[in-house]
């Protein structure tokens, strides 16, 4: 597996997502941690890693057009994984995503698990979204909803390097993994699958102090 880590923030949050990665029971992976215009503690902290843990990368690069997404294409283009998987730098993953993310893209091209976010108020929320049903596909196409993040998401390498347009930058109007969730879902060679597990949380930043 490809894990994409996208960080533009200080480090304080960053070595529980990267920890939550390591400790995977799934260990074949990469880890690539795309510092999108990140403070320079935040690539030294990706790096020490690094120095401990082969299977980590760092790649550094000016902050790019909206949330950096050209700057995950670019990241790609190196990947050897046969799945991508993606986590948010203030998010957590349970240690059998990546397993759970295999199971889920063993007959799909591109998938996801449930999202599950963890409230201050010690209140839990799931999102319901089954992408074997076409009129769910269809909306996530043509209306403003989408039923998954990043952190849930997954697809295959292979899928996505057919895409005529991989990640990039999202006009204003649209969420930017919905526009490239629909670059998946308007494609009728493609595959799709949702897997009723939880294996991660979402820890909504608008809630932080």
């Amino acid at each position: 597996v490809t894990v994409l880590l996208p960080v533009h923030m200080p480090p304080m949050l960053l070595p529980y997502a990267i920890e939550c990665v390591l400790a995977q029971s799934q260990t074949d992976f990469e880890l690539m941690v795309v510092c999108d215009g990140a403070p320079k503690e935040t690539a030294a902290c990706a790096r020490s890693y690094g120095e401990r843990d082969a299977r980590v990368r760092t790649f550094d690069f000016t902050k790019g057009e909206r949330n950096g997404e050209a700057h995950r294409h670019t990241v790609l283009l190196e990947a050897s994984g046969v799945f991508v998987a993606q986590i948010a730098d203030d998010d957590i993953w349970f240690p059998d995503h990546l397993t759970e993310t295999e199971t889920l893209l063993a007959a799909a091209d591109f998938g996801h698990v449930i999202h599950t976010a963890a409230h201050r108020d010690g209140s839990v929320t799931a999102l319901a979204c089954d992408l074997s049903n076409p009129a769910v596909r269809r909306r996530l196409i043509n209306d403003k909803y989408n039923g998954f993040g990043p952190t849930f998401c997954a697809y295959r390498l292979d899928a996505y390097r057919r895409l005529p347009e991989g990640w990039a930058p999202a006009p204003a109007s649209v969420w930017s993994d919905l526009y490239m969730w629909r670059k998946f879902l308007r494609r009728a060679d493609m595959t799709f699958n949702s897997r009723a597990v939880v294996t991660a949380v979402h820890l909504p930043a608008v809630e932080r102090r």
